[in-house]
């Protein structure tokens, strides 16, 4: 029994499928704006905070001017200057 010889290469024959896009992993963008809100979350909240710190600082200042220099005593003062 013989058989027949293969087929010879031809020139221009089927082109193969193009190759599948590889898949790019999501976790570079998603890790970056996790970071970025937690650092807007951080600098919202360090801006609050500097801002109460002086306004507090402001309102005791506030109060402190208008307390009394001195305690009432029982001792007679100096007469008022007109």
């Amino acid at each position: 029994m013989s058989y027949p010889p293969p087929p010879s290469p031809q020139y221009g024959g089927p082109v193969p499928p193009p190759q599948q896009p590889v898949v790019k992993s999501k976790a570079g963008p998603i890790i970056g704006i996790i970071l970025g809100v937690l650092l807007l979350g951080c600098v919202v909240c360090g801006g609050a905070f500097a801002y109460f710190t002086w306004w507090a600082n402001d309102k005791v200042n506030e109060i402190v001017d208008n307390l009394p220099t001195d305690f009432p005593t029982d001792f007679p003062t100096a007469a008022p200057k007109n």
